[in-house]
């Protein structure tokens, strides 16, 4: 296919032809893009083509434009659960990349939200989400919240919430199994 026009792509990316969008995408793995043209590729996330979506995903994963990351989690609240999920799978590939557009994105006090960016957080398991889990920790009274707080801290293996983590065992029965589990990770 081979256009090198940006707003040529631009249009073929909003276009009906899912086959062409596909092609494109696949030409675009390798590289340097703009971020106009990262936020029209992640908009294609919710396209309901499922090949269309896999060829994005792809692309975001292999590319590791610095921008995908933050485009992305503003799908951690899209009503459509497999939109959701799949935007959570590929903030968990990106792996670092993913930890400072998730700890800044604005959950608006949705619980559901909140309690999906800090599973992803757990799954990524980097050092850098523990301060904003602590945080959550502090402030909610949403159990699935303080619940997804409390395996984060284990998977992340935080050991300055070891305190936390005790005080927590005597808050709740329903805290006492993540308690010790997440105890038990830290060593």
């Amino acid at each position: 296919m081979k256009i090198d026009n940006e707003p040529k792509m631009i249009q073929l990316l909003k276009s009906s032809d899912v086959m062409a969008k596909i092609e494109l995408i696949e030409e675009l793995a390798e590289k340097n893009l703009s971020g106009e043209l990262c936020k029209n590729i992640v908009d294609l996330i919710a396209d309901e083509d499922k090949g269309l979506r896999n060829a994005v995903t792809t692309l975001i994963k292999t590319n590791r434009n610095p921008i995908f990351p933050e485009l992305v989690a503003e799908f951690v609240v899209s009503p459509d659960l497999s939109i959701r999920n799949l935007a959570g799978e590929i903030l968990i590939e990106l792996g670092e990349l993913s930890v400072e557009p998730l700890i800044n994105y604005d959950h608006q006090d949705n619980n559901d939200a909140l309690k999906f960016i800090i599973d992803v957080l757990s799954l990524i398991k980097d050092q850098r989400a523990s301060l904003f889990i602590m945080g959550i920790l502090s402030s909610s009274d949403d159990d699935n919240v303080i619940l997804a707080c409390l395996e984060a801290l284990g998977n992340i293996r935080y050991e300055a919430g070891i305190d936390v983590l005790i005080l927590f065992y005597d808050r709740n029965e329903l805290y006492k199994p993540t308690v010790v589990e997440s105890l038990g990770k830290i060593g």
